[in-house]
């Protein structure tokens, strides 16, 4: 699909839709090992479904090529289309997005029968959890850093200057 450019205003709200995801994504992370989430089962099982969702979106964010026009990819806010691209080569663990993708895809956003050869040992989610909050956090404080302050609205901006003052 050939790529088009955005407006500044268009990737300025949509950057808020950014913000949500992101937000939610590490609100999932630090709420599931709380004791009161570890005990119910319900509780505990929505939020890991909560974060798969996040992560889906956050990596098809920062990793995918735009499949359809109106998905919102990361070289959206950049002015050349290879721009993230060369930015973002230093995160690309091909491995550990392979595992990532394939958890969430394969039991969380799917049903599949690859559920049927998850042991009990492979379900925790304990592990993945913290790579991805590891790579992901990383993405997106170098996507911040990187992108122009004309294309990011208010919130994303004031996220941008506290990076600033690490």
């Amino acid at each position: 699909m050939p790529w088009k450019k955005r407006t500044n205003e268009e990737l300025k709200q949509i950057s808020g839709h950014l913000l949500y995801e992101y937000h939610l994504f590490n609100a999932c992370i630090k709420l599931i090992p709380s004791p009161i989430i570890q005990t119910n089962d319900a509780l505990r099982s929505a939020l890991i479904e909560s974060f798969a969702i996040h992560t889906r979106n956050l990596l098809k964010f920062f990793y995918d090529e735009k499949l359809r026009e109106d998905d919102v990819v990361a070289s959206d806010f950049y002015p050349e289309q290879n721009e993230w691209g060369l930015i973002k080569e230093k995160y690309n663990n091909k491995d550990l997005l392979k595992q990532i993708f394939n958890r969430v895809n394969k039991e969380v956003a799917h049903i599949t029968y690859k559920r049927l050869e998850v042991t009990q040992e492979e379900k925790s989610w304990g592990k993945i959890i913290n790579l991805t909050k590891n790579l992901l956090n990383q993405l997106f404080e170098e996507f911040l850093l990187s992108v122009s302050e004309d294309n990011i609205g208010v919130d994303l901006l004031g996220m941008k200057k506290q990076f600033h003052r690490k």
